[in-house]
């Protein structure tokens, strides 16, 4: 019987210490070997994800008893993560200031409890916006 919670506190440091080593990968730097379009993809690719974080983020706690998020918080993040990733594609190498004003604007968007939870998900991508 002692086996069992041991058992479980090995499953979840395996678990955290398996998520961080994928959440690192996502911020290693694009291969030197690649032209600077394939720089720009795969940049522009490691912002898209961690948008994509925030956004799934958002759904889940929204779907959570009792919801995390509000449907129009909930919204007002999808509409964000939808305007970048369309501002990405449209200008891949000029979509900075765009997606920093978008964030700002969604700050301002979401009541203090949602950005407070949301908010070490965005310094992600504002990091790897500042990277780029």
């Amino acid at each position: 019987m002692i086996r069992r919670p041991l058992l479980s506190v090995s499953l979840i440091v395996f678990v955290t210490f398996l998520a961080l080593g994928l959440g690192a990968q996502s911020c290693v730097k694009p291969q030197p070997q690649l032209s600077p379009a394939g720089v720009t993809a795969v940049s522009a690719t490691q912002v898209i994800k961690a948008l994509d974080v925030v956004r799934d983020f958002v759904v889940d706690g929204n779907r959570q008893t009792p919801p995390l998020f509000t449907a129009a918080e909930t919204l007002s993040v999808v509409d964000t993560h939808e305007s970048i990733v369309k501002a990405i594609a449209a200008v891949p190498n000029a979509y900075q200031t765009l997606a920093n004003t978008s964030l700002d604007t969604l700050r301002a968007s979401l009541s203090a409890a949602a950005w407070a939870r949301i908010a070490p998900y965005v310094t992600l991508v504002r990091s790897l916006l500042a990277g780029v």
